[in-house]
């Protein structure tokens, strides 16, 4: 955690828990941060239409919000990647969803980092913890928060769930796995 900021743009559409991934990223950070933010953003038609959130969390104060692009972005869905490729900086890092996709990526200046977080979610039987797979593929890519923080967040929000805590905790190791693969073939 030598790094003073970190800033991710998340993507996808609505009910994919692209908002959910970017609080439990922004109250998690708020242990070791002294300045986060957490700025959602999402379509009239909540369900299916696009959905955003950029989380930025650091030790010094945090001039604005707004990012016009980001270190890292995350987008849960294939049909978002078109829109959000160019918010990535240079030298940036695009974590993505692969289910869909057709055509390979144009970028050369950025780190590419695909995982196959609904295939993978689907294998554990609900793919609605896609979003929590993404966020350990994050968390293990920029070593921005140690996943007990993220741990700690869902232990709060699933306190008597044992069973849904248990599994929201796999979907964030399975994340960790794959990132983990991702890194070692570079």
């Amino acid at each position: 955690m030598a790094d003073i900021r970190f800033e991710v743009i998340m993507a996808g559409i609505g009910g994919q828990g692209v908002l959910t991934a970017g609080q439990l990223l922004a109250e998690a950070a708020m242990a070791d941060y002294a300045h986060v933010t957490w700025l959602p953003s999402y379509r009239a038609a909540v369900r299916g239409g696009a959905s955003e959130c950029t989380v930025i969390f650091s030790r010094k104060e945090i001039a604005s919000f707004l990012l016009s692009q980001a270190d890292v972005v995350m987008v849960m869905a294939i049909s978002q990647l078109p829109t959000f490729l160019d918010r990535v900086k240079p030298r940036g890092s695009l974590i993505f969803e692969t289910a869909g996709l057709k055509e390979e990526m144009k970028r050369t200046d950025i780190q590419l980092f695909p995982v196959p977080a609904i295939e993978m979610a689907n294998r554990m039987g609900n793919v609605q913890a896609a979003n929590l797979i993404l966020l350990g593929a994050y968390l293990e890519i920029t070593k921005a928060l140690p996943i007990e923080r993220i741990y700690a967040q869902l232990e709060k929000k699933f306190v008597d769930r044992a069973k849904t805590l248990a599994f929201n905790k796999q979907a964030l190791e399975k994340g960790v796995d794959i990132a983990r693969l991702n890194l070692k073939s570079e």
